[in-house]
């Protein structure tokens, strides 16, 4: 028994990565991609070109189960001037055709967090007719009527500078 738990523990202990093995995969990862398309946006942030809040499909889809994710972007990265590179294309906001690629990651800055963390909320305006709401998160051309979990339980991304591209048709 002493015998098999020694040797069970050398195993472990072998298949543990040193610091520097760890270091060295970590700066060699990419990022992961999120395959799909973009069913609402945040109007606001949108029309400013500078703040991109975004709720994206994911395809396909997992046992006819649809899937949902937020990705937040700042254009340029957060730092003026914004370059019109950095701005993404009006083609990846139509909720049908062709699959979009995201390359995201984690937020880890305290302002990625900031901007995953914060909903942006409706907004009341008042009429003629009386008080109206106005939604903040707006669905795109052909996605009037996807089944959008509310936007706080969706996990969220960010999407990496240059990270927004067409995936190709096989």
């Amino acid at each position: 028994m002493k015998m098999a738990l020694f040797m069970l523990l050398g195993v472990l202990a072998s298949a543990v990565p040193s610091v520097s093995q760890v270091a060295a995969t970590e700066s060699t990862l990419s990022l992961p991609e999120v395959r799909g398309r973009i069913v609402r946006f945040d109007w606001g942030g949108h029309w400013s070109n500078v703040n991109e809040d975004l709720v994206v499909r994911v395809l396909p889809d997992a046992k006819s189960i649809r899937r949902y994710v937020r990705v937040t972007y700042q254009a340029g990265g957060g730092e003026a001037p914004v370059n019109a590179k950095d701005i993404l294309p009006f083609s990846a906001f139509v909720g049908r055709g062709p699959v979009w690629i995201f390359r995201v990651k984690k937020p880890l800055t305290t302002q990625e967090k900031y901007s995953c963390g914060r909903v942006n909320p409706d907004i009341p305006v008042e009429e003629d007719s009386g008080k109206v709401v106005v939604p903040r998160y707006i669905p795109t051309p052909g996605a009037e009527n996807e089944p959008v979990p509310p936007i706080e339980t969706l996990p969220c991304f960010v999407l990496d500078r240059g990270g927004l591209k067409l995936a190709q048709i096989h």
